[in-house]
C-alpha cells in the first residue's frame, strides 16, 4: 500500500494480517499455562530427593493424557491401513467369481454385495481421515 500511495496509485489490496487478526488461543493452549503447569510439576520433582527427581514423570504428568490420546487415534488410524487392502481382496474374489458364475451358467451377481464392500471401503477410508485428522490435531496442539 505504501509503495503504491508512493507512485501516486490506489491500492485494492487489503491491509496485511496482524496479530490482532488471529484468533484467540483456549486458555489451556497458551503457552504461559503450559509453562506453569510444567513447571509446577518440576516443582513437585525438584522437592524429591536427587537420585528419585525424573523430568520424564514430570513432562508424563503434564502431557501424558494429551499424547495417550494421540497414541490411541494413530492406532486406530494403523489398524484401518489393513482394512484396505484385505477388502479390495475379497472386492476383487466378488469379481472374479461374478465373472466365472457368468461364463458358467449365464447368471449374474448379486450386486448389493459389491457396492456393500464398495461401502465398506468408503467407510473405512473417511474413518481413516478422521482419526488422523485428530491425531494431528493433538499432537500440534502440544507443540
Amino acid at each position: 500500500r505504501e509503495v503504491a500511495r508512493a507512485r501516486g496509485q490506489a491500492s485494492d489490496l487489503p491491509a496485511a494480517l496482524t496479530e490482532k487478526d488471529l484468533y484467540e488461543l483456549r486458555d489451556d493452549d497458551r503457552p504461559d499455562v503450559v509453562m506453569r503447569a510444567a513447571n509446577e510439576l518440576w516443582a513437585a520433582e525438584d522437592l524429591l530427593p536427587a537420585e528419585q527427581r525424573s523430568l520424564q514423570r514430570a513432562l508424563r504428568r503434564a502431557f501424558g493424557g494429551t499424547y495417550f490420546a494421540a497414541a490411541c487415534f494413530k492406532f486406530i488410524y494403523d489398524s484401518l491401513q489393513m482394512v484396505g487392502p484385505y477388502v479390495l481382496k475379497e472386492l476383487l474374489g466378488y469379481l472374479h467369481q461374478c465373472k466365472v458364475d457368468n461364463i458358467t451358467s449365464g447368471g449374474g451377481c448379486d450386486q448389493n454385495v459389491g457396492f456393500a464392500w464398495v461401502g465398506v471401503l468408503l467407510v473405512s477410508n473417511i474413518l481413516q481421515t478422521i482419526v488422523l485428522h485428530q491425531y494431528f490435531h493433538r499432537c500440534f496442539r502440544s507443540g
